[in-house]
């Protein structure tokens, strides 16, 4: 009998909105081994991404600050064997909004169902 196969994926956006509420939103010293390992419930992962708006400095020491903790993440998913993802923020009356994340994940969600 074959295992059970399972794909995470995680909005970060929502994610860091979830955790932050939670007061958890340390990221770069969150386990996510341990929660992706969590998620699968013994199942064998066939991918797990982290699905994220890029950053991107426009020179002042707030964005460039902003892109640095950034990389800082990329890095520590990549340590954990997790891929990732950018989509764009984009400016919108001085409110940031991420674009382009959700439409790459749907085509995964949408072809793992077929499957």
């Amino acid at each position: 009998m074959s295992q059970e196969r399972c794909l995470i994926l995680v909005d970060g956006s929502n994610f860091y909105f979830k955790l932050k509420d939670l007061q958890l939103h340390q990221l770069l010293h969150f386990d996510f081994s341990r929660f992706i390992t969590l998620l699968s419930s013994g199942k064998q992962i066939i991918r797990s991404t982290y699905y994220v708006g890029a950053v991107r400095t426009d020179g002042t020491e707030h964005t460039q600050q902003l892109f640095n903790s950034q990389r800082k993440l990329l890095a520590h998913l990549q340590k954990h064997d997790i891929a990732y993802t950018l989509g764009y923020l984009m400016r919108n009356g001085g409110v940031v909004h991420e674009k382009g994340v959700d439409i790459q994940i749907a085509p995964l969600i949408s072809s793992s169902l077929i499957e």
